[in-house]
């Protein structure tokens, strides 16, 4: 796919021809926000990945180009990196009339997950060292037994490597993990944790209390610096319906203060058929807002002594990105950013995206047609990009 480079002179620079895969050179920019801002004055889709997904042409992924892919990605001894996705699954408890996780719901996917890791294992092979994994749980509602049968799953059917060598990363909600389960993930192989935080205003909203949300927060970081961890990361959304520039201020006070390793900043999007539900249209932060929404954050964070090193990530000064991205291999790809070259991407579960060689394939995103896919013995893409 042929794309127009978008460059700021002098403060960006991003080698266009493994755009994605990885980042050359990505030096703090002040200014840089307002300009694009400038030059492009409207609200647009979610970006964190490249290509975007809105590129994938809607068929199945069974023409020559992917199956080319698959084949070189079986021959290859390279690494290889897994991003798994795992959707939230709730019902309405009858009698309390609350919003509770669908444990049955939960076990019935994660076993359809089970089979397409195995088809992947069947198809790419089993030889290739993982060297990054990383597992979203949407929902935040896996147990202990669901969570360690899936992770021996993979252990059974990948070659997980190490601890030394290995980025895997699990992104918890801090409402239901606790520091116990913190001590489960740690033992299964997970060595970097990421905290999905709400921000205050989306706190009111929920009437979640403040200031025990942001002390349950300290306590996750603090002992994930007990079961030593590598990277401690906070992720935040910016522009969630409602907020203003004053309640974000007050926000990047409170998480700001040095307790994470790293600080990612995502842009806020709503879901597909979700906008009248989820807010009035007058309730959507502006993109002229947003625009100094991130400027606040480069203010703020380089003041607590981070270093911009991305688009939407700030580290402390011994991460060892900083140090990658000096020795020019610095990557993000569909796990995010690491600190090992990585070339190839298995997504598992609902519209996860895999990346082999120059192709891409994305998955069922809807429930019924990934069920259907496996049920009759095939991976679940839906859509392909070469």
């Amino acid at each position: 796919m042929n794309s127009r480079p978008f460059e700021i002179t002098g403060q960006l620079e991003v080698d266009h021809k493994t755009a994605g895969r990885s980042l050359i050179a990505l030096p703090a920019f002040h200014g840089g926000w307002q300009q694009l801002q400038d030059r492009y004055p409207m609200a647009g889709p979610l970006y964190n990945s490249y290509p975007e997904e809105k590129y994938f042409r809607q068929q199945v992924a069974n023409g020559n180009k992917w199956q080319q892919a698959v084949i070189d990605a079986h021959n290859s001894i390279a690494p290889l990196a897994l991003s798994v996705y795992i959707p939230a699954f709730v019902k309405r408890d009858e009698v309390s009339q609350l919003m509770q996780a669908d444990h049955t719901a939960i076990r019935t996917y994660l076993s359809y997950l089970s089979k397409e890791v195995r088809l992947h294992a069947e198809t790419i092979g089993r030889h290739r060292a993982i060297l990054q994994l990383h597992l979203t749980d949407s929902g935040g509602a896996l147990d202990g037994a669901e969570l360690t049968q899936f992770m021996h799953c993979l252990a059974s059917h990948f070659n997980l490597v190490g601890e030394t060598r290995r980025e895997y990363a699990i992104t918890i909600n801090p409402l239901t993990a606790t520091v116990d389960s913190l001590a489960l993930f740690k033992g299964l192989g997970f060595n970097q944790l990421n905290i999905a935080i709400e921000d205050l205003v989306s706190l009111e909203k929920t009437a979640v209390d403040e200031r025990n949300y942001f002390d349950q927060i300290a306590r996750l970081t603090a002992a994930a610096r007990e079961y030593q961890y590598k990277t401690v990361s906070y992720q935040l959304v910016i522009g969630a319906p409602s907020e203003t520039l004053s309640s974000w201020s007050k926000t990047l006070d409170v998480i700001g203060a040095g307790l994470a390793d790293r600080l990612t900043f995502h842009s806020y999007r709503q879901g597909a058929g979700a906008e009248k539900s989820v807010a009035d249209i007058a309730d959507l932060t502006s993109v002229t807002t947003i625009a100094s929404m991130r400027l606040l954050v480069a203010d703020k964070l380089l003041a607590f002594k981070y270093h911009h090193l991305g688009g939407d990530l700030y580290v402390k000064a011994d991460d060892e990105l900083l140090l990658a991205r000096q020795q020019r291999v610095l990557q993000r790809n569909y796990c995010g950013y690491g600190a090992t070259m990585v070339e190839d991407v298995i997504g598992l579960g609902l519209s996860a995206v895999s990346a082999l060689g120059n192709s891409y394939c994305q998955n069922q995103a809807e429930l019924e047609n990934y069920y259907r896919c496996l049920d009759g013995g095939n991976l679940p893409c839906s859509g392909e990009l070469h």
